[in-house]
């Protein structure tokens, strides 16, 4: 039992809007997070696939512009 809020995880769900293949070695994803957060162009977040079988990949990655 807790007396206070569950703490929120650092992971969150975001939806694939979109994918743009900008050279053969680059390629934009625009994302749509589930809930808001705050950062900087330059910062990096980590994404993390879990694939329907449970193999899970994580990477990291840059922030262009918001």
């Amino acid at each position: 039992m807790s007396d206070g809020p569950a703490a929120q995880s650092p992971w969150q769900t975001v939806t694939i809007r979109r994918i743009e293949k900008r050279t053969p070695r680059v390629t934009s994803f625009f994302l749509e997070p589930s809930r808001p957060f705050a950062y900087r162009a330059g910062q990096h977040v980590d994404v993390r696939l879990t694939a329907p079988d449970g193999y899970q990949a994580r990477r990291s990655y840059s922030i262009a512009s918001g």
